[in-house]
C-alpha cells in the first residue's frame, strides 16, 4: 500500500482537472492520500510521488459525463465553477467530492464532507464574480466592427461567459480580454466561442484602444452623470454592489480630461465628484456627434 502522498499536477482548467481526476481514480492509490495541484511546486516535497497528467479531452468526456449522470446539471454546475476558481486547493476538492460521491453515493448537499464544503465555498466565490461580470462587461467597438472588452477577474471567468455571451451577441463578432492571464476569448459571427491562451497586449496597444472610443466613453460617461441623482448618492452602497476592483475597465467611472471639438470648442468630460451643469454637457455631445 502506497503511504506516500500522490501528488497530480494537471493543467488549470476544467478539462485538466477533469483528466487529474480520472488519472488519479486509475492510478487506484488510497483517495485520502491525492492530492490534484494546478501548478508545479518550486521545490519538491518528502514523501511525496510526482505524477503528471496531461490534458486529455477524451478522459475529461467520462468524468463529465458520469458527474451529469450521478448529480444532474446542478451538481455538475458546482464542480464546474470550483474548477474556475483561483485558489491552489481546488483540484484537491474537486477530486474528494467526486469520490465521495461515487464511493458513498452522497450528494453535493452533503456538508458534512469537508471536500464538498469546500467546493461549495469556491462556487460561491465564482458565481459571485461571475454574477457581477453578466452586468459589468463593457464592449467598445473598434474600427473593424469587432466589439472588444478588457476584464481582469480573479477567478477563471472566460469559459463562463463564453455561453451568455455567446447566445447573447450570437450575431456580432466579440472579444474578451483576460489581462491578467493575458487569456483571449473570440467569438465569430454565428460560431462557437474560442479561448487563445498566451495573448498579452502592450501598454501601447491598450492606449490604442482606448483612444479609439474617447469620444463615445466621453459621451456614454455624461449619460451616467446626467441620470444620477445627486441628493440619494451612497458611495458605500455603490462599493456594496459594484466593487472597486471593477471599476478600472468600466467607462463610466474613468476619470476623462477635458478635450478640444474640431471647431476649436471645449466640453467639460466626466470628473467623479464634479458637480457641473450635465444636461447641458449631454446635449452638447449628441449635438457634436451629429455634425461629426
Amino acid at each position: 500500500m502506497a503511504v506516500n502522498r500522490q501528488i497530480f499536477l494537471c493543467e488549470d482548467s476544467p478539462d485538466g482537472i477533469f483528466t487529474g481526476v480520472y488519472d488519479a481514480w486509475a492510478a487506484k492509490v488510497p483517495h485520502e492520500l491525492v492530492e490534484l495541484r494546478t501548478a508545479r511546486p518550486e521545490n519538491l516535497e518528502f514523501f511525496c510521488d510526482y505524477h503528471t497528467s496531461a490534458r486529455d479531452e477524451e478522459k475529461a468526456q467520462k468524468v463529465r459525463r458520469t458527474m451529469m449522470r450521478r448529480l444532474g446539471a446542478r451538481g455538475y454546475e458546482s464542480l464546474y465553477f470550483a474548477c474556475a476558481s483561483c485558489a491552489p486547493d481546488k483540484g484537491t476538492a474537486v477530486f474528494g467530492s467526486i469520490s465521495a460521491v461515487l464511493r458513498t453515493g452522497c450528494t453535493m448537499e452533503n456538508q458534512k464532507n469537508p471536500h464538498i464544503r469546500r467546493v461549495y465555498e469556491l462556487q460561491k466565490n465564482v458565481g459571485s464574480e461571475y454574477h457581477h461580470y453578466l452586468g459589468f462587461v463593457r464592449f467598445a467597438m473598434l474600427a473593424n466592427g469587432v466589439l472588444f472588452s478588457v476584464i481582469e477577474p480573479r477567478n477563471h471567468m472566460l469559459e463562463l461567459l463564453a455561453g451568455h455571451f455567446g447566445d447573447r451577441l450570437c450575431k456580432e463578432e466579440f472579444v474578451i480580454y483576460d489581462r491578467g492571464r493575458g487569456r483571449l476569448l473570440y467569438h465569430p459571427k454565428d460560431e462557437s466561442c474560442t479561448v487563445y491562451e498566451g495573448i498579452r497586449l502592450s501598454e501601447y496597444e491598450m492606449e490604442q484602444l482606448r483612444e479609439s472610443q474617447e469620444d463615445y466613453e466621453a459621451l456614454f460617461a455624461a449619460f451616467c452623470r446626467s441620470i444620477s441623482i445627486r441628493e440619494r448618492k451612497n458611495e458605500k452602497l455603490q462599493r456594496q454592489m459594484l466593487p472597486l476592483h471593477f471599476r478600472e475597465y468600466m467607462v463610466e467611472f474613468h476619470n476623462l480630461s477635458p478635450k478640444t471639438t474640431e471647431n476649436g470648442a471645449f466640453y467639460d468630460e466626466y470628473q467623479p465628484g464634479n458637480v457641473t451643469e450635465s444636461e447641458k454637457r449631454t446635449q452638447f455631445l449628441l449635438e457634436n456627434q451629429k455634425q461629426k
